[in-house]
């Protein structure tokens, strides 16, 4: 705890006491607030031998497939999702044409199993399309949507729904037929 806090302290030219300190899967966590209490930091330390593992190292670079999946997503939501946004919005209208063309591209269907029209993409490859859909597409409250309707109505259907549920709703949830939503 010693050689932590040392540390600590020259990193931030200052001293400090800590209030708490947590072992956790060989790491070293220190929480601190200052004297009025209402200021908190976290800081993690991590041990020179903990990155010595090549198990424990991950490879946070996208692969040239990922990176063709974004360009070619922003791709689409530039030809396909952009018509007419500014009206739609004005009216108040709900975009069930790009809703469908979201669908035909496999957005709402990503991460799931095949077996319910999805096609079993990784989180990381799904969240990833989502960023081009991002930067590419300017309705928001689409983009919103979908994503609304993946983690917060089929996801469940998928983690804890009955066999009969998933698939009475996933197919549809996944081709745009039906919309999604809880409440």
């Amino acid at each position: 705890v010693n050689d932590y806090q040392n540390c600590l302290r020259i990193q931030s030219n200052k001293e400090i006491s800590f209030d708490r300190i947590f072992p956790f899967t060989g790491l070293c966590h220190f929480f601190n607030s200052d004297t009025l209490g209402n200021c908190f930091y976290l800081i993690t330390f991590i041990p020179r031998d903990f990155y010595s593992s090549a198990e424990v190292r991950m490879d946070f670079n996208w692969s040239d497939e990922q990176r063709a999946c974004k360009e070619s997503d922003a791709a689409f939501a530039k030809r396909e999702l952009n018509k007419d946004v500014i009206n739609r919005d004005r009216a108040g209208t709900f975009p069930r044409d790009a809703w469908h063309k979201c669908a035909e591209f496999g957005l709402q269907g990503m991460p799931f199993p095949e077996e319910y029209g999805g096609s079993n993409a990784d989180i990381l490859s799904t969240m990833l399309t989502m960023e081009g859909l991002g930067y590419a597409c300017k309705d928001n409250g689409l983009l919103f949507g979908i994503n609304a309707q993946m983690w917060s109505v089929q996801m469940p259907i998928l983690r804890f729904g009955s066999d009969e549920q998933k698939r009475k709703y996933l197919p549809a949830l996944c081709r745009g037929d039906l919309v999604g939503a809880h409440g």
